[in-house]
């Protein structure tokens, strides 16, 4: 705007260098205005895209942004993934720690083994079927009972390169990048970049594991070997996928992240979206990981009977002295640790304000491992009962357990509640075992059966209406909350009732 004076009316008469440097002041005048025209179009772009200006000599550039944007968040949401994943891998530390110190010395080696194998044998199966059933989608026209698609992690899209992945021109099927086919390979690509698949895959790999060790300390000291390969196969095979599909699939039919055949909005749906109201919450699996893995360690118990001396004649129990509880309590922290991968590791990403997710994940995991562990400290006194450390260290993982669910949905004082909750839910349900002289070692069942259910009813009631649309919702425009599954498609409240959302997602959280 400096240059303006060059255009004042009736110009005195210049000659020689002046009248120059008045045609050079025109010639100059006329530049400056065609840069802010330029610019102003470029600010308008700027704001709505997220470009940057970069002046030079004589032309204005639009550098865009967008694409370095989204690759470094892609690049700490995957990091993010797989630092996840490595803690929850090293839960298995923990529970062989547990297990190992919870029996007798003289079974230490058998139930070492079968916990390696719970890793290695879980990963070949659930490569090869495991996660394709948990996660392939649909045949066209079938419902979402369970997947179809990506056997052996052998299918791709052909995708671009780009900004983001200057690499990779595949990504695995249903991961990355989706829609249409622009380079008539097969593949398909809309140009916006999504969770790693493999990435992915080993976050839920872990989980797998975790479902088929909770078995292991049910059966310990007298499961024949073979027969525990046979079943890990099955359940991490077909039992556990077919309820990941359910509930965390976009297509199964209990799933809060449900995307209706053919669309890509969770929003256009009519009536219920061929799903149960708007699914169920389990952030983190109080019911996936947790009920499934309790339900088949109170039936492998049941069915393979007492061990040798556990019950006498009369009924009355036997203690069988676990070996080293040092051992055991070094398991239960190392198991603690591992959960922040397990609960907070579950936002599947940081971007987007996921990281404020995390973080109040965290908080609420701590308070529900404190409330089980002194929930078990009260309870004894209560009972005038001596503390012991077995039942405080079941306690804490009877906190964590429960906490799973809605550990995203919860506020921090809901999860001290539902830890203590939790531990005396345990107190009455492995007293209730012994009654029916069921033989559980590690009480793996009271654990993580009784409070997976816990978990799953606490967050039907207790998830207040700012968490849940922030753990679940979809983000919103600029400046607005996020939007989605506030209400579903049919009028149901999609928060707990406890804080005025009716009964809809704590009639789902039972079903």
């Amino acid at each position: 705007k400096s240059f303006t004076a060059c255009d004042v009316a009736a110009p005195v008469a210049m000659e020689g260098t002046n009248a120059t440097l008045l045609a050079a002041c025109g010639a100059l005048a006329g530049r400056v205005a065609k840069l802010e025209e330029l610019a102003a179009g470029a600010a308008a772009e700027a704001t709505t895209h997220g470009r940057v200006l970069l002046q030079t000599n004589e032309t204005i550039e639009l550098l865009t942004l967008s694409e370095e944007v989204v690759g470094v968040n892609l690049a700490i949401d995957t990091l993010w993934q797989l630092l996840a994943a490595f803690m929850v891998f090293l839960m298995q530390a923990g529970f062989a720690a547990l297990e190992a110190g919870s029996v007798r010395a003289k079974n230490t080696k058998n139930i070492l083994l079968k916990n390696l194998l719970d890793a290695c044998l879980g990963a070949v199966v659930w490569w090869a079927l495991g996660f394709p059933f948990a996660f392939g989608a649909r045949f066209n026209g079938s419902n979402g009972w369970i997947g179809a698609n990506n056997f052996f992690l052998a299918q791709y899209n052909h995708v671009p390169y780009t900004t983001a992945q200057p690499r990779y021109n595949i990504e695995l099927v249903n991961f990355g990048r989706t829609g249409g086919d622009p380079d008539g390979l097969g593949g398909v690509d809309t140009g916006e970049a999504g969770l790693s698949g493999y990435a992915f895959w080993m976050f839920q790999w872990a989980f797998a594991a975790t479902t088929a060790t909770i078995v292991s300390g049910a059966v310990a000291e007298r499961c024949r070997f073979v027969g525990y390969l046979i079943y890990q196969s099955v359940l991490i095979a077909f039992v556990y996928p077919v309820v990941v599909h359910w509930v965390w699939s976009t297509e199964g039919w209990l799933s809060a992240f449900f995307v209706p055949p053919n669309t890509d909005d969770r929003g256009t749906c009519d009536g219920v979206c061929e799903n149960l109201f708007n699914g169920i919450v389990d952030f983190a699996g109080s019911g996936v990981v947790h009920l499934v893995g309790g339900t088949a360690a109170l039936w492998s118990a049941y069915i393979l009977g007492p061990r040798i001396g556990r019950f006498g004649s009369n009924g009355e129990v036997n203690d069988l002295q676990p070996h080293s509880l040092p051992l055991a309590t070094l398991g239960v922290l190392i198991m603690w640790f591992g959960w922040y991968g397990f609960n907070c590791g579950s936002t599947l990403a940081l971007a987007d304000g996921l990281w404020y997710v995390a973080a109040k994940v965290a908080v609420v995991t701590t308070l529900s491992a404190a409330g089980g562990g002194c929930g078990t400290v009260i309870l004894g006194m209560i009972m005038r009962q001596p503390i012991d450390l077995a039942p405080v260290l079941n306690g804490i993982l009877s906190g964590l357990v429960a906490c799973c669910a809605g550990t995203a949905t919860f506020e921090p004082f809901a999860g001290l509640v539902v830890g203590l909750v939790a531990s005396w839910l345990y107190a009455g349900a492995s007293a209730g075992l012994k009654k029916l002289r069921i033989d559980d070692p590690l009480d793996a069942s009271p654990v993580h059966l009784v409070n997976g259910a816990w978990g799953l009813i606490a967050a039907g009631l207790l998830s207040t209406r700012t968490n849940t649309i922030a753990a679940y919702g979809n983000p919103g425009p600029t400046n607005q909350e996020p939007t989605d599954f506030i209400f579903t498609d049919s009028g149901h409240k999609y928060w707990g009732g406890f804080y005025g959302g009716g009964g809809g997602v704590f009639w789902a959280q039972g079903i």
